[in-house]
């Protein structure tokens, strides 16, 4: 399952990942916002983030100006793992090397020609089975369960 959510600046992207997705026929659910109006990302972001935390094997994608909102507020929920993508190295290596489940999109920044391609490489990579990038995955759960009620 893909939970999708923007503000007002991301909308426009997050409408194209929609046909991408049923495109492609993958599972989604649109978490808002549904127009353009004036919107808080917190309000999209928070919803998304929490639900991709508590359904296991989900995904999430975040959409707003800079990309920076969303990325703060979904990694402010316990087990989100969200990256912010900008090019090709950073949809795949985030997968790779922490295991993340939630990619971000700067929607006045980027096309939506090369945020489909991010999302589509997002989406394809695997995590690396080598050790030093489950450790290091380990340690920012175990962290969690120690800090974050």
């Amino acid at each position: 399952m893909i939970f999708l959510g923007c503000d007002h600046a991301g909308f426009k992207a997050k409408q194209a990942a929609i046909k991408f997705l049923e495109k492609k026929k993958i599972e989604f659910k649109d978490l808002g916002a549904f127009n353009d109006e004036k919107s808080d990302y917190p309000d999209y972001c928070f919803p998304v983030a929490r639900s991709v935390a508590n359904k296991k094997n989900s995904f999430g994608l975040l959409f707003c100006g800079s990309g920076e909102g969303a990325v703060i507020c979904a990694n402010k929920v316990k087990g989100i793992r969200a990256a912010l993508v900008f090019n090709d190295y950073t949809a795949i290596q985030p997968r790779e090397h922490e295991d993340a489940n939630i990619a971000c999109f700067a929607a006045r920044i980027h096309s939506q020609k090369q945020i489909l391609k991010w999302i589509e490489l997002f989406l394809k990579t695997k995590p690396s089975n080598a050790q030093r990038h489950k450790k290091r995955v380990k340690k920012i759960n175990e962290f969690e369960k120690k800090w974050l009620k």
